[in-house]
């Protein structure tokens, strides 16, 4: 008599116990993250923040695509004018990262049977490079992921129960995802796409009670949402890092998904096979019968019409990580089925599996290692190595390197560090210079020449990770002026 698995797992583990330790681990890899160095993105949303005069002129007068207004409230509360402990920018997105965890495991008890595949999603999502390096980092990205599982746990559970607790839940996370991060509207075609879904499955219901129960459910949210577009989005100024075509952007995530290395050369290959798994996994949802099939393609829908339709400049795997804890939860389906399917081939799954493991764990501990950069460390070998009370700084970009140096230079305040402009360094050469790069595999000249006639000889470098955030700081020291170099 073959034993009950129920029995077998209820002997052999708690699905309690495990799932607490599995949540304590992804909490504790999170934790160590939000120690690195305060990064450009999150210093340019602290200075931002630092203009305003009250918390309404966040989403009034901020418009800049850099302000995240939900992160941007919160460093408005808990901003003192002192940076010095810039931690605590971070603790709202480190909290949204742990309950993220706890948040999918609700998910996916109506989407999987099996409490193992239930236990080993939410350990996918616990050790996930990308939502653990943005659960370090004092931006919308960890917010959103957050409000984007609620937003979809609420209103399945609405669908369901018929609870008004659970609509007032929907209302808040809704509105709080589009506050978080503008890739929530992916998120909002998805929820309506799903609620679209679940209406043709209803047998003898009226058409006027389908539209009352619309009504009822997505008036409200959409009013708010109409009003922070008109005061906010439609105004927004873009800007940032280097634009990435689309389809690198969406090599990316797929890369990030299954811990494949991204500048691979068979990347795009492994993309390919991991979003047609994953489309598969998608069509299975929909012969079920499951809203969460409906839900995914309402947002790939939504990423299709934002191309079309607005045609953005600047493409980041970021600007997806709305969607990256439902892409965990496909793939965790994926492998689920095969299990099932294939009991012969349970070691290859449990190779692959580790694999994955594997693969975020190696990213998360060269992120440990490497950080987003070390700028502290810069600005303290330029204080060791000059002689004069003041330092003088240049740079081959204005506006990144300048505003790093004008917040650690807040954490420096006595080194005495003044910034010369490109236009200014013409005139005035600076000792240093620096010149940075996102590169991992990159060159480094010996020496450069501004201006024609200004030589630096390189010192040191300061490297980050290579993901995601940071760059690597070149240093360079003013050799000699005035001889021209031929």
């Amino acid at each position: 008599m073959k034993p009950d698995s129920t029995i077998i797992t209820k002997r052999y583990f708690s699905t309690g116990k495990v799932l607490f330790y599995i949540i304590l681990f992804g909490a504790w890899l999170r934790f160590l993250g939000i120690f690195d160095e305060f990064w450009l993105d999150e210093i340019w949303s602290f200075f931002l923040v630092s203009k305003v005069n009250s918390p309404l002129e966040i989403i009034t007068r901020l418009f800049h695509d850099n302000n995240h207004p939900l992160n941007s409230f919160f460093i408005y509360l808990i901003d003192n004018g002192n940076p010095v402990y810039w931690l605590k920018f971070r603790l709202l997105s480190f909290v949204a990262g742990v309950l993220t965890m706890p948040l999918t495991y609700l998910i996916v008890v109506r989407l999987f049977p099996a409490r193992i595949w239930r236990l080993i999603t939410v350990a996918f999502v616990a050790i996930s490079f990308p939502l653990i390096f943005y659960s370090s980092e004092a931006r919308g990205y960890a917010l959103v992921s957050l409000f984007s599982l609620l937003s979809f746990y609420t209103l399945s559970e609405f669908f369901h129960k018929d609870n008004i607790w659970f609509l007032f839940a929907f209302y808040c996370s809704f509105v709080l995802g589009f506050l978080s991060h503008l890739s929530f509207g992916y998120i909002s075609l998805g929820l309506f796409s799903m609620f679209i879904y679940f209406q043709c499955q209803q047998r003898g219901v009226s058409l006027k009670q389908k539209i009352s129960t619309m009504l009822k459910i997505f008036a409200f949210p959409a009013i708010l949402v109409v009003i922070i577009y008109f005061n906010f989005l439609c105004q927004l100024v873009y800007g940032g890092r280097n634009s990435l075509p689309l389809l690198e952007a969406i090599k990316e995530t797929a890369a990030y998904l299954v811990g494949f290395p991204r500048d691979n050369r068979y990347s795009y290959a492994i993309a390919v096979v991991v979003y047609m798994i994953l489309s598969n996994e998608v069509l299975h949802f929909f012969r079920k019968g499951s809203i969460f099939g409906a839900f995914c393609v309402g947002c790939v829908l939504g990423i299709c019409l934002d191309v079309l339709l607005r045609r953005p400049v600047f493409f980041h795997f970021r600007y997806f990580f709305s969607l990256y804890p439902f892409l965990i939860i496909l793939l965790s389906s994926c492998l689920s089925r095969a299990a099932d399917q294939c009991r012969e081939g349970r070691m290859l799954l449990a190779v692959v599996i580790l694999l994955i493991f594997g693969g975020n764990i190696a990213s998360y501990g060269n992120f440990i290692k490497m950080g987003r950069g070390h700028y502290l460390e810069a600005l303290d070998y330029m204080r060791e190595h000059t002689g004069s009370p003041q330092i003088t700084v240049a740079s081959d970009n204005d506006f990144r390197n300048r505003l790093l140096l004008r917040f650690y230079c807040l954490l420096r305040p006595d080194y005495g560090i003044i910034y010369l402009p490109a236009a200014r360094e013409k005139v005035q050469p600076s000792e240093w210079f620096i010149v940075h790069t996102w590169q991992k595999n990159f060159a480094i000249p010996p020496y450069l020449v501004v201006d024609h006639h200004i030589i630096y000889t390189f010192k040191k470098v300061f490297l980050y990770c290579g993901e995601l955030s940071g760059f690597n700081w070149l240093l360079y020291r003013r050799k000699q002026i005035g001889h021209a170099v031929r």
